[in-house]
């Protein structure tokens, strides 16, 4: 009598098992399609980074840009008449409002030979104001001796009347004259008397006019204000020159 073989039961939970020639297999696993949506966003955050890095590195870059100016070696006062020997160059960074007010270094040559109308100190930048214009007509720079309370307060780049007295042969017959009209202050020195050696810029007709004008008695300077400060030279027709039988 045969006896059949025992039955082995599948444990519950266990994997189903095929034996040869049974044609059921086990089901294998597969991943789903990654959503398009994700693949966006990594690159639009991608382009974020890198658009912030090259501008970041922009804005530094700029930050440390330096450009080349004009500055002086030496003090100089106003009146100088530049020279190469006078210049040199400083790196410096400026916003363009700001760099309006200053030459670049290759603008230099073109400052040869022109005036300072105001005076400028060792190392600094050479600034615009205080360089005669371009073209500017020919002056002179005459010293005039000035007495104590004969001048108001004034800077370098105010302009003035100058007047003065002139003797006559008789009592009474002085006359105070105006010799040049509305030419540049360029600064004075305060001597220990109390007067004032004053510097002024005139034009090259108008020097002689001034240097006889020093040599007299007395010189007033008297402070142009409003629209006839910029109208510097010999008196205009019409201006009265002269006071006769005053002063002294």
């Amino acid at each position: 009598m045969a006896v059949a073989a025992p039955t082995r039961r599948a444990r519950p939970g266990s994997a189903a098992t095929s034996t040869p020639g049974s044609s059921s297999t086990s089901p294998s696993a597969s991943r789903g399609p990654r959503p398009r949506w994700r693949d966006a966003r990594l690159l639009i955050g991608s382009l974020l980074v890198l658009l912030s890095v090259v501008v970041g590195a922009r804005v530094v870059a700029a930050a440390d840009a330096s450009a080349p100016w004009v500055s002086v070696r030496a003090d100089l006062p106003a009146g100088h008449v530049l020279t190469e020997a006078d210049l040199a160059t400083t790196e410096a960074r400026f916003d363009p409002e700001a760099s309006r007010h200053y030459f670049r270094v290759d603008s230099r040559s073109a400052l040869f030979g022109r005036a300072l109308v105001l005076p400028v100190t060792a190392g600094t930048l050479l600034p615009a104001s205080a360089v005669t214009p371009a073209g500017a007509p020919a002056s002179r720079v005459v010293p005039v001796l000035v007495q104590a309370g004969r001048a108001p307060a004034l800077q370098p780049g105010d302009h003035v009347d100058v007047y003065a007295l002139v003797k006559g042969a008789q009592p009474g017959a002085d006359r105070e004259v105006l010799v040049v009209a509305g030419v540049e202050f360029l600064g004075g020195e305060v001597l220990g008397s109390g007067d004032t050696a004053a510097q002024l810029r005139v034009a090259v007709s108008d020097a002689v006019r001034v240097v006889a004008a020093s040599r007299s008695d007395r010189v007033d300077l008297v402070r142009v204000d409003g629209p006839g400060a910029t109208a510097p030279g010999s008196p205009a027709s019409g201006t009265p020159t002269e006071a006769p039988g005053l002063g002294g």
